[in-house]
């Protein structure tokens, strides 16, 4: 009589994926592609994201300079030895 043991590495037959969902991962995949594209479509058109409706806001242009950081005094790198 011959007895056959399973090795440390064998699956069990009820940890196997079928075979029609392993064949079928890609249209999972799409599906969850689309899902995703769809809910980020459904985020970006917000009607008012600033909360009011027709509420001005302030324009970041021109960028107002910061005091803290200022020259001292010292000169401008030229450009070419910024560019190499």
């Amino acid at each position: 009589m011959q007895i056959i043991g399973k090795k440390g590495w064998e699956l069990p037959q009820r940890l196997v994926t079928p075979q029609s969902v392993f064949l079928s991962r890609r249209q999972f995949v799409a599906g969850a592609g689309l899902l995703g594209l769809g809910a980020a479509a459904g985020l970006a058109v917000t009607p008012f994201p600033s909360g009011a409706a027709g509420a001005e806001q302030p324009s970041p242009y021109p960028a107002r300079r910061n005091p803290a950081f200022a020259d001292a005094g010292r000169p401008v790198t030229p450009e070419a030895l910024n560019t190499t």
